[in-house]
C-alpha cells in the first residue's frame, strides 16, 4: 500500500524528468539505427557522389550546371525510409533501463539505484527529405553537400501513458568540393 502511495505521489514529479531522460535514450537509439541503415544502404549499392549528381562543364571546362539524378536520389530515399520503417517495426519490444537516481533530478544520484524498465513503442512514422547545400570552401571553391533529413516518431510507455518523442537528424550521403577558376590577383582587405 505504501509503495502504491509513493508511486502516486512521485509519478507527477518524475514525468518531466522521465521525458528528458527518455528523449535522450530514444534519440541515441534512433541515431544508431539511422546511421547503420544509411551506411548499409550506401555500401550495398556502392553509391558515390557521381551516382547522384552530374557536374556539367562548358567548352572551357568551367562548371555550367549541376544536375541531380532524381531517379537514383528518390530510389535511395525510398530504400532508406523503408529499411528504417522495418527496423522500427522489428523493435516493438525494446526495453530502456534507466537507473532510478537519474529520475530524481539530483545530480549526485545519477547512475545510482536499481534500473527502472520502460517498454518502447517505435511508431513507424519515418519522414525523410533530401537537402542540398552549397557553401564557400575557399577561393572560388564551393562545397556541395547532399543530406537526408529524417524525422522519426518514437514512443515509450510510462505509468500507462505514452511519451512521444520526435527525433530529427541529418545524414550526409554525398559531398564534393567544386573548384572554379582562380583569379590572377587576389588581395585580402
Amino acid at each position: 500500500m505504501a509503495l502504491l502511495f509513493s508511486w502516486c505521489i512521485l509519478t507527477p514529479r518524475l514525468s518531466p524528468m522521465l521525458r528528458e531522460v527518455a528523449q535522450s535514450e530514444l534519440e541515441s537509439i534512433a541515431y544508431d539505427i539511422v546511421g547503420r541503415v544509411v551506411e548499409e544502404e550506401l555500401s550495398r549499392e556502392d553509391i558515390s557522389y557521381d551516382d547522384l549528381v552530374n557536374i556539367e562543364r562548358d567548352a572551357n571546362g568551367k562548371v555550367s550546371a549541376i544536375t541531380t539524378n532524381m531517379q537514383k536520389v528518390n530510389l535511395l530515399k525510398l530504400r532508406i525510409a523503408n529499411r528504417l520503417s522495418e527496423e522500427m517495426f522489428i523493435r516493438t519490444e525494446d526495453v530502456i533501463k534507466i537507473p532510478f537516481g537519474n529520475l530524481t533530478g539530483i545530480d549526485f544520484l545519477t547512475g545510482v539505484g536499481p534500473d527502472v524498465h520502460f517498454r518502447t513503442m517505435w511508431v513507424s512514422s519515418v519522414d525523410s527529405e533530401f537537402i542540398n547545400t552549397f557553401e564557400a570552401a575557399g577561393i572560388n571553391q564551393t562545397r556541395h553537400r547532399m543530406e537526408l533529413e529524417f524525422l522519426i516518431n518514437v514512443g515509450m510507455m510510462f505509468a500507462g501513458r505514452e511519451i512521444g518523442v520526435d527525433v530529427g537528424m541529418n545524414v550526409c550521403v554525398a559531398e564534393t568540393v567544386i573548384v572554379g577558376e582562380i583569379p590572377k590577383y587576389f588581395s585580402e582587405k
